[in-house]
């Protein structure tokens, strides 16, 4: 942790709650390479560039037609899909695709940029889900930290206007996510994604869900051991999201930091796990079109 960082930066920064950011993200690379050595999972392009790839993840048997897409985090800036093949082995055992999303990390794309490239990895799913292998009415979100945030703007996206009938949505699960993003301006975050307060109000999904309808359930959920400001964004979101018609379940996770709480995702001996279980099959009942 650097002595440099003013208080609001250490806020921001959930390797102040840790004592090693390098040994837990080694952690997700170990375990996503030892799921990837027993199964192997197909590597799709979703959009014109290289970075625009998804591994994806299908149960070989007892398929619930069920696609759960993850976007990893990072802070716009840092990690893959390659970081994010763990919980694959989780939804596949229990009959679900899994699908992880690679998109261009900054500075190389503007964060507008990587919004849109997450809605397009989604759209395209929802349009290729019968040749894939799930079905386009069964697909659940999930993100973690920066993900979380792509998560929230993709799933309060106006699919009409981009030529897609319905929501391919069906419920969105946010983990620890940021989600208003003003306060990034004056930290070093913003060294390599490059805000402007125009684009930071522009892509707060805190903000956009003001005064709007959103229908899409909600699952947010944060570690115990979070800064407060983290703590206080996934509230506030949470709290945002009900305001808008939203079916919302608040979850603050014992033992469980900024990091390590993405392991407890798919896992169904944990709480977090039990009720993404519970929630993604309530989300889907029935929708198989």
């Amino acid at each position: 942790m650097s002595d440099t960082w003013s208080a609001l930066e250490r806020e921001y920064s959930p390797s102040s709650m840790v004592d090693s950011l390098e040994v837990l993200e080694a952690e997700y690379r170990t375990m996503s390479e030892a799921v990837r050595g027993k199964i192997s999972p197909t590597t799709l392009q979703f959009g014109s560039s290289a970075d625009e790839v998804l591994d994806l993840f299908v149960p070989p048997r007892a398929n619930t037609g069920i696609l759960h897409v993850f976007l990893h985090g990072g802070y716009w800036q840092a990690l893959s899909k390659d970081d994010a093949s763990f919980p694959a082995q989780w939804f596949n055992a229990r009959g679900d695709s899994y699908a992880a999303v690679n998109y261009t990390l900054a500075p190389h794309a503007s964060l507008e940029a990587i919004v849109e490239q997450c809605r397009d990895a989604v759209a395209w799913l929802f349009l290729n889900a019968d040749q894939l292998g799930f079905a386009p009415g069964r697909i659940i979100l999930s993100g973690s930290s920066a993900g979380a945030h792509l998560a929230a703007m993709v799933a309060i996206t106006d699919w009409e206007s981009r030529g897609v009938a319905g929501n391919p949505v069906k419920g969105v699960v946010l983990l620890s996510g940021v989600y208003e993003l003003s306060p990034l301006l004056s930290t070093y975050i913003n060294d390599a994604v490059r805000l402007t307060l125009e684009s930071a109000l522009e892509l707060s999904p805190l903000l956009l869900v003001q005064d709007r309808q959103i229908s899409t359930p909600a699952i947010l959920a944060w570690g115990e051991h979070e800064t407060d400001t983290f703590k206080r964004e996934s509230r506030a979101m949470a709290a945002a999201l009900a305001r808008s018609g939203a079916e919302v379940t608040e979850l603050e996770i014992a033992g469980r930091n900024h990091f390590d709480l993405v392991h407890d995702l798919a896992d169904p001996s944990t709480g977090l796990g039990r009720e993404v279980l519970e929630k993604e099959r309530k989300w889907t009942d029935g929708s198989t079109d």
